[in-house]
């Protein structure tokens, strides 16, 4: 059965607040890790550690291109207000062992901040008719 999976901006712009997301790193070219990542065991662990902890989580993917489409890469939204002081943050940030420079435990991957003022760029895309508009032109 299809899933519709939302796009991290919408669930910005949903939620009204930053959000964090999990995803594969938009700063190199797609690796085999990144490709496989969304079937991985790494992932699995991901998700049932997020249940563990009681954070809820949901498959989200980035803002499309207007005109373009791609398909799901494994993207996790991450339902937790950041807050580096919050010590549920600082146990999600323990557990994936971000570093300074943002690399995670598994080296293909990013903890994301989305602003939601960034998310307000992609607004356009919750108007009436856009998705229509855009199969139409794919």
């Amino acid at each position: 059965m299809p899933k519709v999976i939302k796009h991290i901006d919408a669930i910005a712009r949903g939620v009204e607040r930053d959000v964090l997301m999990i995803a594969p790193d938009r700063s190199v070219p797609v690796t085999e890790a990144q490709r496989l990542w969304r079937r991985s065991s790494d992932r699995q662990e991901l998700i049932d550690w997020l249940g563990a902890n009681f954070i809820d989580w949901e498959p989200s993917g980035w803002p499309p291109k207007d005109g373009c489409m791609e398909s799901y890469q494994g993207g996790i939204y991450i339902d937790l207000p950041y807050d580096p002081f919050e010590p549920l943050c600082i146990k999600l940030g323990d557990y994936v062992k971000e570093d300074a420079q943002g690399i995670l435990k598994w080296p293909s991957m990013r903890l994301y901040l989305c602003s939601l003022e960034w998310a307000q760029q992609f607004a356009h895309h919750d108007e009436p008719g856009y998705w229509a508009e855009q199969a139409g032109n794919i």
